[in-house]
């Protein structure tokens, strides 16, 4: 989905300074949580190149964009 298609973006800092895994992680997971198969395998290649600390930074942000994405999820 276009979420994904973000995370992607964010992921191989494609019109950005550098890749931003944390913001990567942010978009793949929110489209994890819309349901997108892809997406899930995506978040699971990404963690593995994470650090802790980005991981811990990237759920903050996730728990921040969930009830305004998915109010009813």
């Amino acid at each position: 989905g276009a979420q994904s298609g973000i995370g992607w973006y964010y992921e191989l800092g494609l019109g950005m300074p550098a890749p931003d895994l944390v913001r990567a992680y942010l978009w793949y997971a929110l489209s994890s949580i819309g349901g997108d198969p892809d997406a899930v395998i995506s978040l699971e290649s990404l963690q593995t190149r994470m650090t802790q600390d980005q991981i811990d930074r990237a759920q903050v942000l996730v728990n921040d964009y969930k009830p305004w994405m998915y109010p009813f999820r």
